[in-house]
């Protein structure tokens, strides 16, 4: 879950680092700012992680369309040649 995706932490404090996700499991989180800096954070303590997730919309419609649904558009598809 790393790599070319956008992340941005808030501490408690209210100050936020954003950046590229660089590490996140269930008790750390690594950016890398804009400078290529990283920033370690512990899970915890009031810590917010917000991931942009630029594919949101598209995940959301595998669960809308059937296998059926697929299949008819794939058909569909090749007839177009």
């Amino acid at each position: 879950m790393a790599g070319s995706e956008k992340a941005t932490v808030t501490l408690a404090s209210g100050e936020s680092v954003s950046g590229t996700l660089s590490y996140l499991d269930d008790f750390k989180v690594i950016l890398l700012d804009a400078q290529g800096k990283a920033h370690s954070f512990a899970l915890g303590n009031g810590l917010r992680v917000q991931l942009e997730d630029s594919l949101g919309a598209h995940r959301q419609l595998l669960d809308q369309y059937t296998d059926d649904d697929m299949h008819n558009l794939t058909a569909y598809l090749g007839t177009l040649k």
